[in-house]
Order: structure tokens, then sequence, then C-alpha cells
């Protein structure tokens, strides 16, 4: 498990900070697609919902709520009758979001032809209130439906990059060369609940960044990330396939995992007029999301997920581990991320900030002439600044605390001090975090 906050001499109790990012699952309705996907049943989540079969749409011609070539329908369905819109693929594409302020358009501007169909269709649904998405394409894969949504889940907070997308197809019959595939679209994120969830989510945020200091955009964005960490508290949730509303869970409720935190991040960061996209991915083969945002005209990676303990805690001295950080620091063991965004990604080449919390370095952690250093930096820190010494060196990074433990207790000896001396460490980081007690 990645970031043990290992301790020495005193017990501690540690959330396990990783859940699983969960990889899109399609269903197909008919053909085979060349046989990428496979005839599947709705989610169950989704079974209450009235829909129209895709074939039903793909057969009435020009009559109100088919899909042509060219054109997309939209389709609520509840208890109390059913509603389709019809738009063309035109005014598809020139759809402006109703809640443009609390997304980017880093990843939409990559897209291009079909391939926005997908990322559009879906943005117009959740905004709109419906619940499945039909379109027709000539050049569309079911992989490139699953990149384009990837897309719209990192540009969009509204959209949880944990929800699975639902894709069924209708391909033309044998030897038809001139009909297009027609494609329905549908996730859980679509289900009105859900969105009346995401809608309370985004006016605490705006209520949040209204309230913000003023200042410059890195300590706008420091304040609204420590805001974020300081009053939301990491949650690993059941694994009941149950439906969770992450954003809504981080910004109102005070409490969610990796997605929330990101999502959460991602949407007070745009709305306070800061680019910020979600990075979906893997940390040490965990599915994990956190966000990379531009500041100063420079790309960063922020973790508030991994940032959220220990800004609550004395002993990490206040400072933030994971804001601001360059690609090489936050991959530094292994992370990664998701094929589908990798080569699109932000890249975060500004390496200044990475070592910001550092007070200490040193080359060889277990050589007594270093120890001596580290611990007479300590004394002094205990006296006059914050009582919480970080230490990096090379050796820190994918250590495990018993691989420090001798140096760690030789460091202890050496400093004259009434009480207790512990340390975390941050491997993924490569740092030490000292600090102690007096009396």
């Amino acid at each position: 498990m990645r970031r043990p906050l290992r301790k020495k001499n005193l017990a501690l109790l540690i959330a396990a900070l990783f859940t699983c990012l969960a990889l899109a699952s399609c269903a197909g309705y008919s053909g085979d697609m060349e046989g990428r996907v496979s005839r599947a049943p709705l989610s169950s989540l989704l079974e209450h919902a009235l829909r129209v079969e895709l074939g039903q749409i793909a057969k009435e011609g020009a009559s109100s709520g088919s899909i042509g070539a060219g054109e997309a329908v939209f389709h609520a369905g509840s208890k109390g009758g059913e509603r389709l819109e019809t738009l063309s693929a035109e005014e598809l594409l020139a759809y402006q979001s109703i809640y443009g302020d609390a997304s980017a358009v880093y990843y939409k501007n990559k897209l291009e032809g079909d391939m926005l169909l997908p990322y559009m269709a879906m943005l117009y649904a959740l905004e709109n209130g419906f619940e499945r998405a039909y379109f027709s394409s000539f050049s569309l894969t079911v992989e490139d439906i699953y990149k384009s949504y990837s897309y719209l889940t990192c540009d969009d907070p509204f959209f949880e990059s944990n929800y699975n997308i639902g894709v069924e197809y209708l391909t033309p019959g044998e030897g038809d060369t001139i009909s297009p595939v027609y494609f329905c679209l549908y996730t859980s994120a679509l289900l009105p609940a859900a969105t009346e969830k995401k809608v309370a989510a985004y006016e605490k945020a705006k209520a949040v960044v209204a309230a913000a200091p003023a200042g410059s955009e890195a300590q706008r964005a420091e304040y609204l990330y420590r805001k974020l960490v300081e009053t939301t508290r990491y949650v690993a949730y059941e694994n009941d396939g149950a439906r969770r509303d992450y954003l809504y869970d981080a910004l109102v409720l005070g409490s969610s995992n990796c997605d929330g935190f990101a999502n959460a991040l991602a949407m007070l960061y745009n709305l306070a007029g800061i680019e910020s996209v979600l990075a979906i991915g893997s940390d040490e083969n965990d599915g994990h999301a956190w966000v990379t945002a531009k500041l100063d005209n420079a790309y960063y990676h922020f973790d508030p997920t991994y940032d959220a303990d220990g800004a609550r805690s004395a002993a990490r001295g206040g400072k933030l581990y994971y804001f601001r950080l360059s690609d090489p620091a936050a991959f530094a063991l292994l992370r990664r991320y998701d094929q589908d965004i990798a080569d699109a990604a932000p890249k975060c080449g500004d390496t200044s900030f990475d070592e910001a919390p550092v007070d200490i370095e040193v080359t060889d952690f277990s050589a007594s002439e270093n120890l001596g250093v580290v611990a007479d930096a300590f004394e002094k820190d205990m006296e006059y600044d914050d009582g919480c010494l970080v230490v990096a060196c090379p050796s820190f990074f994918g250590a495990a605390w018993e691989e420090l433990d001798a140096a760690f207790g030789a460091m202890a000896d050496e400093v004259n001090l009434m009480g207790t001396v512990d340390a975390y460490l941050l491997n993924d980081r490569g740092f030490l975090i000292l600090y102690g007690t007096t009396g």
C-alpha cells in the first residue's frame, strides 16, 4: 500500500487511501461490432427506467424521435411518461454547457469529428434531464466512445470517472455498406436523483469560492485546496454496488473517496478561474483520481486525497505534501495515467515546487555524520519553528519503515530532548517527517 504513515514509539491508526477506479463496461444490443462487445444485461441501477428500444429509434425514418445520420436523440423515461428530443449534429456540437464555469475544455479541444459526439451527447443528456443518448456514426468504435467519455469525465466534475458507461449498438445487416452504426449511451450518473445532488454540490462550491479571500492565483489555489482537505475526510466506501454521490459527499457531507476529492477540487478551481482537469489512473496498481491544474501558465499535479488526513495533524506541521507537483514528483513510484488519457494529459514540467515542504536534504540517512546534522536541525526546529522537520533523502523512496528503523533510532539518540521523537514516512515523496514532544 502506498504512502504508509509509519510511526515510531506511538501507535497510529491510518485509514486506507485507495479505492478502485472502475473501468468502463458495455452492453451489446445487437451485432458483434467486430467481436469487441458481447450481449450483456443492462445495469440493475437502470432497469427501472423506461426506455425506447434502439432498433425502434433507428427504423422510424424521419419521424419525430427518430435518429438518422447526423442526428442525436435524447430520451428520459419515468412513470409519468416518456420524453424525447432530437437535435441535429450541428446543434449538439454547438451546445454551450449550463455549468461551463465549473468545468474545463482541455480534453474536448483534443477531439474532432465524430469523436465529439459521445462527449457532447452525454453532456447534453445530464444537463437537460435525459437518461439515454442515441446517435449514429459511420466511423466510431466502442473504444472511441470510451475514450471520448473518459475525456468528458476529466473535463467535467459533474461526471465521476468511477461510474461505468453503458454502450448499446445496432450494426448494419450483412452486406449493408451504406448504413451507419447506431449507438445508445447511458450511465447511472444521468439519473435524476444523481443530477440533483450534483447541482447542490455546484451551489456549495460557488459559495466556497465566493468566500475565498482575495489574492494571487497561487494563493487562491492554496486556500481552496486547504479548505477542501481540512473540511473533508477520506472514507472507503463499502463495495456493495450502491450508487455513490462522490462530488456531493465531498462538498456537502464532508467525506468521500479519491473521486470525490478530485472532482470537488477540480470544480472549486474552475469556478475560481483556475483551469483544472481530473487525472484518472492508478497508484501502486489501485485505481486513483487526482487533479491537474494550471497555475501561472504551468500545469501541476494536486492530490487532495493524500493531504486530507495530514492537514488536520499538528505533527505534519500544517504543510502540504501533494500540492503543486511536477510529473517527476507525481510519478516517482508507481503512479500511472489511464491509457485513454496518457498521451493527451497536460505535461507538468516545472519542478521548482516539488520540495517546498522540505527543511533539510541528506544523501545517506544512515551515515552518522548526517544523523548528527539532522538531529541538530530537528532540535532547532523544535525550539524555533513548528516542531516538524521534513527530511528528504533518495533512500526514502519506496522504503519500508523497517529499513529505516535502526537509523532512526540512532538519530533519536542524538536528540537531547525530554520527550518523544516520532516520524512519518512518506515513501512516495521521499520524505521522512520528524516531530516530537518536550516535557
